[in-house]
């Protein structure tokens, strides 16, 4: 399950993923401060209704539209092409992404 989450604040003042991400901090929008995060798609646990979830074309998109304000980079500091965005998203989801 593709997860779109803020960072929550614990008791202890520290920030961190809510404990129902199991893998993230993922693709950071800094315009509204979210993350994408994977969490099982069959859980014994509560998910907030507020969190929103993504397909992988949900997740391109999204990635695409930070992409137009703040461009990724290549690792020799090159940006990416659209295509390289969407490739770098699903190996993202190819690695992280839990059943």
């Amino acid at each position: 399950m593709i997860l779109e989450y803020k960072l929550h604040r614990f008791e202890d003042g520290k920030t961190g993923a809510p404990p129902w991400v199991e893998c993230g901090g993922f693709l950071p929008n800094n315009g509204d401060f979210t993350l994408i995060g994977f969490s099982p798609s069959i859980h014994e646990y509560y998910i907030p209704d507020s969190v929103d979830s993504k397909t992988v074309e949900e997740l391109k998109a999204r990635s695409l539209a930070i992409h137009e304000v703040t461009p990724y980079r290549n690792d020799d500091g090159s940006f990416m092409t659209e295509a390289e965005v969407e490739a770098m998203v699903q190996s993202i989801v190819d690695i992280n992404d839990i059943p």
